[in-house]
């Protein structure tokens, strides 16, 4: 299905080590998972989701921080939930 390559593909795009390891610092957070970090580019994960927008341009903390602390999750399962 065409639509749903097209929403993996810029979902991949968004993580550090797919091609844009020479993004803009500024453009990227930080998951701190149970067993590693994994990076995104927050523009991206802001324009597939309200609650994202919120947390990297809203009050919340992860604005000005750029990180986020995730319990309960692996690298695996979070680079997995990322790419929905």
């Amino acid at each position: 299905d065409e639509c749903t390559f097209n929403r993996l593909d810029v979902a991949y795009a968004g993580f550090e080590g797919s091609g844009g390891d020479d993004q803009d610092p500024e453009s990227m957070v930080t998951f701190r998972l149970e067993d590693a970090e994994v990076r995104a580019n927050k523009f991206m994960l802001a324009a597939r989701s309200n609650v994202f927008r919120a947390q990297f341009f809203g009050k919340c903390a992860e604005a000005a921080t750029g990180k986020v602390g995730i319990e309960g999750f692996s690298k695996t399962a979070f680079e997995c939930f990322l790419a929905l």
